[in-house]
């Protein structure tokens, strides 16, 4: 979903470097999520290529220092995704000290802090894993979504917007 979400705010045509920040050296949960996200992104926007996948420990201090060096070596940089919205919130802060306020960072895993960066218009995305929270808000679909994508809010509501993946289309209320 983070791969989908970018190729949409960017544009499927978008070009340039995107920096993943995975979890611990050797975890498999940050290593299937920076995996699924470089897998997506090949086929969803191909022109936008993967300068480094570097692990970030779970840590927002060690993910803004692998964002800040990224963008020292590649100040083109276009997006992060990060494995954990910790280690987004980490990268958000180093993009914005750098002057990239336009960089598009994305975290997973829906936590309240990425929420607030959310609607406070820093953190871009995070994808939650939290079948139950994201289904109870799909119309019913309760039993098809395995996680949803948290974006700003849009013009008439308050809260983050909430994209289930298995129930496209389909958009809450608040």
């Amino acid at each position: 979903m983070g791969a989908d979400y970018l190729a949409s705010a960017l544009g499927k045509d978008a070009k340039g470097p995107v920096l993943v920040i995975d979890g611990m050296s050797g975890n498999v949960t940050g290593a299937k999520r920076a995996h699924g996200f470089a897998e997506e992104l090949k086929k969803k926007a191909p022109g936008l290529n993967i300068v480094a996948s570097l692990p970030g420990e779970w840590d927002s201090l060690k993910a803004s220092d692998i964002a800040n060096d990224t963008l020292q070596r590649n100040p083109d940089l276009v997006a992060i995704f990060c494995a954990n919205d910790d280690m987004a919130l980490g990268a958000v802060e180093a993009a914005r000290a750098a002057g990239k306020d336009k960089l598009v960072v994305i975290g997973v895993d829906g936590t309240q802090s990425a929420l607030k960066s959310i609607e406070a218009g820093r953190l871009n995305a995070s994808v939650a894993q939290l079948p139950y929270r994201c289904c109870r808000r799909c119309s019913g679909h309760t039993r098809s979504c395995s996680s949803c994508l948290l974006t700003p809010p849009t013009r008439g509501h308050s809260s983050p917007k909430l994209w289930p993946s298995a129930c496209q289309g389909l958009r809450w209320r608040s």
